[in-house]
């Protein structure tokens, strides 16, 4: 088991509610309509515009609560399995022109991968870009911090698994 299939413990989730970095510290556990993959999007942006490089990691919001929105966001070019988390900031190191995370809630298969987030995987590493699929925000941050370390994997393709 890698550290991204590793979900974020109980002790670990407390830790960032105490610490006012987990965002859904209010909601109620359990509770089936709590968007974890929201909290994790929202925790990683609080812990990441505390880095030096936070001003350069944006999110590509594709989120579609509805077929409604969903329709009214392809008319707007916002394209089914586009990655989350881009960081526009080369890496002089490792020659990658920028990094992509594709970031999903900590313990989610690697079937929770769609095809046309694989699609766009694969078009990304391409023109190269260093990619990932991360379980949790905290597997995210680490991803982004290696690689502005220069410790980028280029063409990483843990999905086929």
């Amino acid at each position: 088991m890698t550290h991204e299939d590793k979900p974020i413990g109980k002790r670990q989730r407390d830790a960032c509610v105490d610490a006012g970095i987990w965002p859904m510290a209010n909601a109620k556990r359990g509770k089936r309509n709590v968007q974890w993959e929201q909290a994790e999007q929202e925790a990683l942006f609080v812990v990441a515009d505390t880095r030096e490089w936070g001003g350069d990691l944006v999110h590509y919001p594709n989120e579609r609560p509805n077929k409604r929105e969903a329709w009214k966001l392809a008319r707007l070019g916002v394209r089914a399995g586009m990655p989350d988390n881009w960081l526009y900031r080369p890496s002089a190191t490792q020659g990658f022109c920028f990094a992509v995370s594709e970031l999903k809630k900590p313990g989610a298969p690697p079937s929770s991968v769609t095809e046309a987030q694989r699609e766009w995987l694969d078009r990304l590493v391409v023109c190269g870009a260093c990619v990932g699929v991360h379980r949790g925000w905290q597997s995210a941050l680490d991803f982004f911090d290696r690689y502005m370390a220069g410790e980028g994997e280029h063409g990483e393709r843990w999905w086929v698994k």
